[in-house]
């Protein structure tokens, strides 16, 4: 294998391991920390862990993100 080769793969490996990382954040943070409305919870899971990586970011777009915008209380 040429270095351009080796260098594309070590690319995709480490995009794919970032994505795979982030994709269960997502779902520990919705397990734990989404409100505590047992069925919004589990249509969260559901979707993130059915929808993968576009799912994982639908939830840090409509549900974590938010909550970072808000103002303290």
């Amino acid at each position: 294998m040429s270095t351009p080769e080796m260098i594309m793969i070590a690319f995709v490996l480490a995009v794919a391991l970032a994505a795979l990382t982030f994709w269960v954040m997502m779902i520990y943070d919705c397990a734990t920390k989404t409100a505590p409305r047992s069925r919004e919870r589990w249509v969260w899971l559901l979707i993130v862990v059915l929808g993968k990586l576009p799912g994982a970011v639908a939830y840090y777009l409509l549900m974590k993100r938010p909550a970072k915008l808000r103002p303290a209380a």
